[in-house]
């Protein structure tokens, strides 16, 4: 099958393109080329905006510019700028590919994702949840996955023609069964995973998991925890439910055992807004 002519990864390069030529173009002017890039960011792209930041906030900055200066020194200090901005967008590029590595393994073919705000939330530690602007009018059904970017944040748990309940992956009586990813491409062996069941602890108000695995499970700081657990629907697979931020001896069991502390990617209580996998026809765009 060929390749699409506009894809994600292209989108990202001309947003980025158009956001460099704006700095150099008047305020008017530059509104006017730089604000649609930034739409398609946040709409299109929403899970590659975090390595985008760093550079797009110094794309932006213009009150740098040395207007006191003759034409050789501001060509000199334009080079300077190019070739930082050059070595920033070498980074987010890095990243990029790390998180497309990510999006293969998520598989919601068949699919629609749904943009759904959310209106309301309860930090209820026995039973946290989101409401969201979306209900069964919307196609939205229990049981549905709830994600924000590839970040898995709960299941739709009750729904109104106009709303619905999320509950979120942190409730304490919601294990997950995961598998563990290299985040980077590192020297370790090509496939070299490992899974377990993670279970939420909640200590002063933030909530991380827990997994305890054999002693020489191949697993590092900074592996990504993906979910593969039966007990979801199989467009969930693939989501992450956070990053591995420590691995250290089993206290009940230090010779044999590890415990794995898994951190979620981002606060699941403050985020703004999420997508609804809903089945294709049921609300589909």
């Amino acid at each position: 099958m060929p390749r699409p002519v506009f894809t994600e990864r292209r989108a990202l390069t001309l947003t980025i393109v158009a956001l460099a030529i704006a700095t150099f173009l008047p305020t008017e002017s530059a509104h006017w080329l730089a604000d649609p890039p930034r739409d398609l960011v946040n709409v299109v792209a929403a899970p590659l905006t975090t390595p985008l930041k760093t550079v797009g906030d110094s794309v932006r900055r213009t009150d740098d510019l040395p207007v006191e200066l003759g034409d050789e020194e501001q060509l000199k200090w334009a080079k300077r700028e190019i070739e930082r901005l050059r070595q920033q967008l070498g980074e987010a590029d890095k990243q990029i590919a790390d998180l497309m590595r990510v999006r293969q393994r998520v598989r919601t073919a068949g699919h629609a994702l749904r943009r759904a705000t959310v209106t309301a939330w309860s930090p209820k530690p026995a039973a946290p949840t989101l409401t969201l602007n979306r209900g069964s009018n919307d196609g939205v059904a229990k049981g549905q996955v709830v994600a924000s970017g590839f970040d898995l944040v709960g299941r739709v748990v009750d729904t109104s023609a106009g709303d619905s309940t999320v509950q979120l992956i942190t409730t304490p009586t919601t294990p997950l069964s995961v598998e563990f990813v290299a985040a980077k491409l590192d020297a370790r062996p090509a496939g070299a995973q490992s899974r377990c069941t993670l279970e939420p602890v909640t200590s002063g108000g933030e909530t991380v998991f827990h997994g305890r695995v054999v002693r020489d499970a191949p697993i590092r700081v900074g592996d990504l925890a993906h979910l593969a657990d039966p007990a979801w629907p199989a467009e969930a697979a693939g989501f992450v439910v956070g990053q591995v931020t420590s691995v250290d001896p089993d206290p009940a069991d230090p010779t044999l055992r590890r415990l794995i502390v898994v951190t979620p990617n981002q606060s699941l209580t403050t985020i703004d807004e999420v997508i609804v996998v809903v089945p294709t026809g049921e609300g589909a765009e």
